[in-house]
């Protein structure tokens, strides 16, 4: 409200994930009265009508969410002329999209490649029932294959990448996933503890954190 943005008609998960959902029902209710369009998946239609498995795993307590409209590959959205693509961007989990804006060659990707919470801290996206390490490795090489056609990128919880940070961040995030995720396979093996677990994640993998510093 204080950026003047209501009442909003398009809202646009970019995937399944409870935790998206949770701010919904009070969004909707503030906008009373007015026609809200929400935009998912296809794949993600059955999970948000069912939440339950959702729920249990990620300890949630989100109520069904219906009259979802389905998103596929390459459809587009029209805002008032304003126009985005939908990309199929699986493995974080199987419904996870990229929201691509042509006119300024910027793509949202959400959640779905990697979790930078700040310049010099990140978490590898292998965690949800439906997580596909198969389906992610394609989402890293549809991404590097854009590349080209992209000035920058957008990242859910930090920001715009975008020249030579873009490119490092697109050319990076397979090893950086590959390296946190082998290293932590590795200290759990040594310690299965989640402290143990941790300190050498920040150790090693995100030293410079300002959000988690040693």
């Amino acid at each position: 409200k204080a950026m003047n943005l209501f009442p909003i008609h398009k809202i646009l998960l970019t995937h399944a994930h409870l935790k998206l959902c949770l701010p919904l029902p009070r969004i909707l209710k503030q906008m009373e009265g007015e026609e809200v369009e929400i935009l998912a998946h296809e794949n993600a239609i059955d999970i948000l009508k069912n939440p339950k498995e959702l729920n249990e795993f990620f300890e949630y307590s989100v109520e069904p969410i219906e009259n979802v409209t389905p998103l596929k590959e390459n459809d587009i959205i029209d805002i008032n002329g304003f126009e985005i693509e939908i990309f199929e961007l699986f493995g974080h989990t199987q419904d996870s999209i990229g929201v691509y804006d042509k006119k300024h060659k910027n793509i949202f990707v959400g959640d779905a490649i990697i979790d930078h919470l700040d310049k010099d801290t990140y978490t590898p996206v292998l965690y949800g029932p439906h997580f596909n390490e198969k389906s992610l490795l394609k989402t890293y090489a549809k991404l590097d294959e854009m590349k080209t056609e992209l000035n920058s990128i957008s990242l859910a919880h930090f920001g715009v990448y975008s020249e030579v940070d873009f490119i490092n961040l697109v050319e990076s995030v397979k090893e950086k996933y590959f390296n946190a995720k082998d290293s932590i396979i590795k200290w759990y093996l040594e310690n299965a503890d989640l402290d143990y677990i941790s300190e050498k994640y920040q150790e090693n993998i995100i030293p410079n954190s300002n959000i988690f510093p040693k």
